[in-house]
């Protein structure tokens, strides 16, 4: 995926879009390969790590530095290519650029799609996932893969507005401020940017069994000690949990509840 980043008035955005445009046409990408996001303010540009007006991101790496971006600036962008500064990328230099970067992917057995191409080349499409993008951005540790239709249903609204389509996981460090991750762009979201917290994150208030029944891990344990509960059986005719599900949409993993509770029977009868 190759994403066009800039802000309102940029004096340079239009030139580089276009020429970015030109590179897509010339190299055979599809124009549904495109995301355009339009930076709205500094609160967004912290948020995307926003290199500055105009950027252009492969795959959440930044075609110029070739770096996933871990910092922002909200201001115009200059660049120094070839001892001269421009705003402007031009269609030779994103074309040299994306050529290197596909080059250095190959090394590293990057997914790669590949078919007819102008030119006698062969076309070559970016896989949706990167091997720079596997682990979460913040504390690089391997997250667990969920479908998109749960994280779109579980961001809060305001977050849902430049959601990207694409493939998700979601950070399991329990210490780690991180939910969801794209693995085809620069996009992460905080735990607090869910409509609902994550049972496994240690400054969660709120820790819920079963997502779908609002039951949370204090119920089942209640039900275990007061009613001598035993397994997940119980749990539910006590609780009222794993009723009317729609974990797809309710769960963050997009999953049953019944692993859950089920460690929360274990770790209950062995005192954790």
């Amino acid at each position: 995926m190759i994403e066009f980043q800039y802000f309102k008035d940029c004096p340079n955005a239009n030139e580089t879009l276009k020429n970015l445009r030109d590179f897509m046409f010339n190299y055979n990408i599809p124009n549904d390969q495109l995301v355009i996001t339009l930076i709205e303010n500094e609160n967004m540009a912290r948020d995307l790590h926003f290199q500055g007006s105009p950027s252009i991101l492969v795959n959440g790496i930044d075609l110029y530095t070739g770096l996933s971006p871990d910092n922002y600036r909200f201001s115009c962008r200059l660049y120094n290519i070839d001892g001269a500064i421009t705003g402007v990328l031009s269609t030779n230099y994103i074309s040299s650029r994306y050529s290197n970067f596909l080059d250095l992917h190959k090394k590293d057995e990057y997914s790669l799609i590949t078919g007819g191409f102008k030119n006698s080349l062969k076309a070559i499409k970016i896989s949706a996932v990167s091997i720079f993008s596997q682990n979460c951005p913040k504390c690089r540790k391997h997250g667990e893969r969920v479908k998109i239709d749960t994280v779109f249903s579980l961001l809060k609204e305001d977050k849902k507005k430049n959601f990207i389509k694409g493939e998700y996981s979601l950070c399991m460090n329990p210490k780690c401020s991180v939910s969801y991750f794209s693995l085809n762009s620069n996009r992460f979201y905080n735990c607090e940017d869910l409509v609902v917290p994550l049972w496994y994150k240690s400054d969660s208030k709120t820790i819920y069994a079963c997502y779908c029944s609002k039951v949370t891990k204090e119920n089942v344990i209640e039900a275990i000690k007061t009613h001598q509960a035993k397994t997940v059986k119980d749990i539910n005719k006590i609780t009222g949990s794993m009723k009317n599900s729609d974990c797809l949409h309710k769960n963050p993993l997009g999953k049953c509840c019944h692993n859950i509770i089920q460690d929360t029977i274990k770790n209950t009868e062995i005192g954790i």
